[in-house]
């Protein structure tokens, strides 16, 4: 059911509240180096698969139509690339026709861009936490006949329809395995973290990298910034030299675009990076200064869940009206394993930290989470690790 007369009726704008990698500041190209055409809206459409990939369609035997809208662009070689990779790959493999639009950062964009793209005849709608998954709660209810994904939410998301699903990322368990790498590498006993916006996912991810960072280290203390957003990589790079000079020796960015500042401060001062959503290494292989100076990520494995959901979609095995969590049990989230990881962090620390995974996996450890502290216990943690 198309609700035009609504769209226009509607002058709701939504504040933003972007998550982790959610806006860097230029469009990359699509896989494989094919650069996508850009049409006057601001929408980036893929390229057409092959005659032979199987095809994913709907009940009138057209290809299923997917459209991922970000909020900020693509580019930071961390959370938005790696969603729209998972649209990619159920392209390559499933035959899905998908699209990414852009947002720049413009938190007015939100609203009106999700009713325009379920009036073009889109069949799911996937979008990351803050303003976005606002609209979607608005104009999901409207549209029966189309699907939306909200990903990267908190456990009190609202799922009241049945054509709306949510996916919740356990990234506090992600970091927690970052931090203790961070805790175990760090020879001055101080780390860093640089978030982009303070907001509960950002926080979820630091009381995980405390937790971690405290395994290795009891003592250790932990420098916290917040850049207030996801594009200034220039005051990311700015915060981590000042945290720096308080002793961190480790510097860890949740900030999206701005994080990439985080590793810029790493490689110039010769020190160890995490990266975060993404494997990070592997997305500076171009340039061997940053790439060497990250020794790991935390993952959030963002395209593997999205091309999970499309496919669970096509076999009809999605639960449609549900709110999930994905976590380390599931591999929904985890750390980057790579070549510098193994060629830099010993041996005897990387088997200490598959066991911390490994207790986590099995039940055998619960990670703290920001969700389930108030906000008095959670000023008492940072509190309590300051340099």
């Amino acid at each position: 059911m198309k609700k035009k007369l609504m769209s226009i009726l509607t002058t709701s704008v939504l504040a933003i509240g972007l998550v982790a990698g959610c806006t860097p500041t230029t469009p990359t190209t699509t896989a494989g180096g094919t650069t996508p055409g850009t049409t006057a809206a601001g929408t980036t459409t893929a390229g057409t698969s092959a005659e032979t990939t199987p095809a994913t369609t709907t009940a009138s035997g057209e290809k299923l139509k997917v459209t991922l809208i970000v909020g900020g662009n693509l580019g930071d070689k961390s959370f938005n690339d790696s969603a729209w990779a998972g649209l990619k790959k159920a392209e390559a493999e499933l035959g899905t026709e998908v699209k990414v639009i852009e947002l720049g950062g413009d938190p007015s964009k939100q609203e009106p861009t999700v009713r325009d793209v379920a009036d073009d005849g889109t069949d799911i709608i996937m979008v990351a936490s803050g303003g976005l998954i606002e609209a979607v709660q608005l104009v999901a209810p409207e549209y029966p006949d189309v699907k939306f994904v909200s990903f990267d939410v908190s456990p009190s998301y609202a799922v009241e329809n049945d054509n709306l699903y949510g996916i919740i990322f356990k990234q506090n368990e992600a970091d927690f395995l970052a931090g203790a790498i961070a805790g175990k590498m760090s020879k001055s006993g101080v780390i860093g973290f640089v978030g982009g916006q303070e907001n509960p996912i950002i926080n979820d991810f630091l009381v995980g990298y405390i937790d971690g960072a405290k395994q290795a280290n009891p003592a250790i203390k932990v420098a916290v910034s917040f850049v207030g957003n996801w594009t200034d990589s220039a005051k990311g790079k700015e915060m981590s030299f000042a945290q720096v000079l308080l002793g961190a020796d480790v510097l860890h960015g949740v900030a999206g675009g701005a994080g990439l500042g985080v590793i810029e401060a790493a490689a110039e001062k010769k020190l160890w990076a995490i990266g975060v959503d993404s494997d990070q290494t592997l997305m500076f292989e171009g340039d061997s200064a940053k790439a060497n100076a990250i020794v790991t990520s935390a993952l959030k494995n963002v395209g593997d869940t999205l091309y999970l959901v499309i496919k669970k979609h096509q076999e009809g095995s999605l639960n449609w009206g549900k709110l999930e969590s994905f976590g380390i049990k599931e591999g929904a989230v985890g750390l980057a394993r790579n070549d510098n990881y193994k060629k830099n962090v010993p041996a005897e620390v990387q088997t200490w930290v598959d066991e911390l995974e490994n207790k986590v996996k099995n039940g055998e450890y619960t990670v703290p989470s920001a969700f389930t502290m108030t906000n008095e216990q959670f000023v008492e943690l940072k509190n309590s690790i300051k340099p």
